[in-house]
């Protein structure tokens, strides 16, 4: 029970004083852990940061340019060309992958740009560990998104693959927010959803600790009366 109360006590201060706040919310973890470490060794972390985010967005660069992108959105043309006598609503849907996939990496191109260029200048871009945060994270994002259109054939339709996607895309964002935490935007969205999943989980935890600290105490004043009775 004291390892219980214990338990409570730590998770309703992490939900409601050390994290529900604008000071706590708005703040990455990381940039607290580091203040109070040596200037030099704050130095080295953020060039290790910035390079992990630089590495990440050249691999996501690379799936681009390495012809992925531009094969997958190819052979989705040809599928598009081929459906032109079947049914109009797998020719629209087909259409609609094409265009949305081009405006997509168009998208992710410039935000993987803008990231690379951030990550490797970073004492001189504006909003550098931001910009490289979101280019890192479009990486991946972009890398899913590729995954996914490439494997459009084995979907007995786009629906499918599409809520696949979504899936995937959901738990590396919120593991991106709440690991890289860059940009902050993104991290405190996270922070935000993480707070609304474990307030249910907290209140069903307090609603039992007690009800059971009432059960024991039951239990022992029916003990008494039985000691005092006989």
């Amino acid at each position: 029970m004291e390892r219980m109360g214990k338990v409570l006590k730590d998770w309703q201060g992490i939900l409601f004083q050390d994290f529900f706040s604008l000071g706590t919310i708005t703040t990455k973890n990381y940039e607290t852990d580091e203040r109070q470490r040596p200037a030099e060794e704050r130095a080295t972390l953020e060039a290790n940061r910035f390079s992990g985010y630089q590495k990440i967005i050249l691999a996501g660069l690379g799936t681009m340019f390495w012809g992925t992108a531009t094969n997958v959105i190819a052979h989705l043309e040809k599928k598009l060309v081929s459906a032109e006598n079947l049914a109009d609503w797998v020719h629209y849907s087909l259409a609609h992958w094409v265009r949305n996939s081009f405006i997509y990496g168009a998208f992710a191109l410039v935000l993987m740009s803008l990231g690379l260029c951030a990550s490797t200048f970073p004492s001189s871009s504006p909003l550098a560990a931001g910009m490289a945060g979101l280019g890192g994270w479009q990486a991946f994002v972009f890398t899913l998104g590729t995954f996914h259109m490439a494997s459009l054939k084995y979907y007995s339709n786009t629906e499918e693959c599409f809520y696949s996607f979504l899936g995937a895309f959901a738990v590396i964002t919120v593991y991106w927010g709440f690991a890289a935490q860059d940009p902050l935007l993104l991290h405190i969205v996270v922070k935000s959803i993480l707070w609304v999943i474990s307030l249910p989980f907290f209140v069903v935890f307090f609603v039992l600790y007690y009800l059971l600290h009432l059960i024991m105490w039951f239990l022992r004043l029916v003990t008494v009366i039985i000691f005092i009775i006989y």
